[in-house]
């Protein structure tokens, strides 16, 4: 294929184009960054393994609550410049909006675009439409949160991290061609269409199973071949999964750090997702999840899930040999079994 000497030209002059918006955000960014650290409240913090990080310090956390302690008492007085220079290319970095007033004035804003504006008062000017594209706001609870873009409620921050990637990310975004669905990173992407839309099968080489994408290898390997490998920092144990080993700290060691106690009735858990839900269903009565077919109201997702079955008509039935009573559920026919023919 040859290209005119016209078109050549044209490329060259798109990819300067490019790499001198890329540079001018760049730099309208890290201005901002610079400015939000040393005047205002607002938090940078980190996510990594299902654990809040101190931005500083990489210490974690599970809860955001202590995250927040953290940052204000540890890192109460920072060196702007040294931590510009460690963020180095600009990132997408998370930043906790709960709380923003400006430690020049005390005043209190709600949300970034107030605080743009009210920079005005000190001199300082930013482009506002640069700056919300870029920016990767959240108000962090432990109470349940919300999107800040949609107002969409979520208990755990995983699912509205995934959530503002998918609907909210105004930046440059990296779509799949086969389903279409974005994402931030590009190692990210790559990563969802092998292990996803993958075509080439792949070989377990201890059972020699095929399966058909990396995804479907790697659970398998994880459920039948999976060696331990987690082993216990305090004796000669070895688990086969982190989950198993936190449980093991919590109840052969006693590792406060890994339990998570119910402060109504005492009740310990080793994961918070099951500590609230727990509150939710045994303290709170929250129901949640709402059925759009009949109204019934379920205490989470899973919950409603099952409860849909009740209008899925096309779901095999289930019934009993010995008295032909029929049932939407296998385990409730073992049930039924158990308590009605027994000795039959």
């Amino acid at each position: 294929m040859f290209l005119f000497i016209s078109d050549v030209k044209y490329q060259v002059k798109q990819k300067r184009t490019s790499k001198f918006k890329r540079d001018s955000v760049r730099s309208e960014m890290k201005s901002f960054m610079s400015c939000a650290l040393e005047l205002t409240t607002v938090m940078p913090f980190k996510w990594y393994l299902s654990r809040y990080m101190c931005f500083y310090c990489e210490q974690t956390f599970v809860d955001s609550l202590k995250l927040k302690q953290h940052t204000k008492q540890a890192h109460r007085e920072i060196k702007i410049n040294k931590v510009m220079k460690r963020i180095g290319p600009i990132k997408r970095i998370k930043w906790d909006i709960t709380e923003i007033k400006c430690k020049k004035c005390e005043e209190q804003m709600s949300n970034i675009e107030e605080f743009i504006i009210h920079a005005r008062k000190h001199n300082l000017f930013f482009d506002s439409d640069v700056v919300m594209e870029n920016l990767y706001v959240f108000r962090l609870s432990d109470d349940g949160m919300f999107c800040v873009h949609c107002g969409e409620g979520f208990k755990f921050f995983t699912p509205l991290l995934r959530h503002t990637n998918k609907y909210h990310n105004k930046s440059e975004k990296f779509i799949c061609d086969v389903c279409k669905e974005s994402f931030v990173l590009k190692g990210t992407l790559r990563s969802h269409i092998e292990n996803v839309h993958s075509d080439m099968p792949y070989k377990c080489r201890l059972c020699l199973n095929w399966f058909p994408t990396r995804r479907a290898y790697s659970k398998h390997t994880e459920t039948f071949h999976r060696t331990g490998k987690f082993s216990c920092p305090h004796c000669t144990e070895t688990l086969s999964s982190r989950y198993l080993r936190n449980m093991h700290l919590a109840t052969k060691h006693d590792l406060k750090t890994k339990q998570f106690g119910c402060d109504v009735c005492a009740k310990v858990f080793f994961r918070k997702s099951s500590l609230i839900g727990h509150k939710a269903r045994a303290h709170l009565k929250e129901r949640s999840a709402t059925c759009h077919v009949c109204g019934l109201k379920a205490f989470d997702v899973h919950a409603l899930k099952l409860h849909m079955a009740v209008h899925d008509n096309a779901r095999p039935l289930f019934s009993c040999v010995h008295c032909g009573k029929v049932f939407k559920w296998k385990r409730c026919l073992a049930l039924h079994k158990r308590r009605k023919h027994q000795h039959e």
